[in-house]
């Protein structure tokens, strides 16, 4: 009895070491490790209540643990590849191109991949350079997808009633009108850049530059005006080039060009808009004499 009442106790005790054994993120790792490079390991074991073993590891783990996710709690996994000569040439190529400025995806680097497995005889059978082995290769190299940030535009605090103050004032002239819902559309201009380069590319961890190379045009731009109607009807798009005149050359069907020496939506494009565009649309002579006009107003960059 006594040897039974002794295992069922250890068996308790373990039961209550494993419930008591606690996992830790990045976060707290170095917040501990902060704190003991500030005062000293016993110190901050004390304060955290971690074993000051678990300092000293954490410790040696600085550099990992800076450049991981704030919320991994532990370095499994096997530190290396089972094809190594692939992963150090794809990281050369990354290294290179990244140097040069060039963006970087993880497409790229799957057919980069393909195409040294190819050169090494490698078949596809072993290896298809997937989107696991892409993630798991980029963890091991130190690689991870870089964004460009940007400030975000913030609402007014008052939109949502004037959101609901404009469904009532659109609502109310329908009703009054008698407007069907080819006779309903929304138009905007939006710039379209010849050159938009991507904001993501692999690059290493922990650098706060990261450079991204385009072609010079990122600025140089057309206007378009596109419109739509309520009954899900696109309307054709209205391109205005920045220049004096309409290029000679043929232009491709189903758009129409403009040519303004700002590129931008004025007045006289408005009226010509109104004319070549919503005066043809289907439907545009039925119960002429009840549109409304609204009024435009010439769009022009910030």
């Amino acid at each position: 009895m006594a040897g039974r009442n002794l295992g069922l106790s250890g068996s308790k005790t373990r039961q209550v070491n494993q419930q008591l054994r606690q996992s830790y993120d990045a976060n707290f790792k170095m917040m501990v490790v902060n704190a003991a490079e500030a005062t000293n390991n016993c110190q901050a074991a004390r304060k955290y209540g971690v074993t000051e073993c678990n300092v000293r590891r954490w410790r040696i783990q600085k550099d990992r643990l800076k450049n991981a996710n704030s919320k991994r709690k532990a370095f499994r996994g096997p530190q290396r590849g089972r094809f190594q000569e692939i992963d150090r040439r794809v990281c050369e190529f990354v290294t290179e191109k990244r140097n040069e400025g060039l963006p970087i995806t993880r497409a790229i680097i799957q057919l980069k991949a393909l195409n040294i497995a190819k050169e090494l005889n490698i078949p596809t059978t072993e290896f298809k350079a997937s989107t696991g082995w892409c993630i798991r290769m980029m963890r091991r190299s130190g690689l991870a997808l870089r964004r460009r940030t940007s400030l975000a535009q913030h609402l007014p605090s008052d939109f949502a009633e004037k959101l609901q103050s404009f469904q009532r004032y659109v609502i109310g002239l329908r009703k009054k009108h008698s407007y069907t819902l080819d006779q309903i559309g929304n138009a905007d201009q939006t710039p379209v850049f010849f050159d938009m380069p991507t904001s993501v590319t692999v690059h290493k961890k922990g650098e706060k530059s990261v450079i991204v190379k385009s072609t010079g045009n990122e600025k140089n731009r057309i206007t378009v005006m596109l419109a739509c109607l309520a009954d899900g009807t696109k309307l054709a798009p209205y391109v205005i080039l920045k220049r004096k005149t309409v290029p000679k050359e043929p232009m491709p069907a189903g758009i129409i060009v403009r040519a303004q020496e700002k590129g931008w939506m004025e007045s006289d494009l408005v009226v010509d808009w109104l004319k070549v565009v919503w005066g043809t649309r289907c439907g545009a002579l039925r119960k002429k004499e009840k549109h409304a006009d609204y009024g435009c107003v010439p769009w022009t960059p910030d």
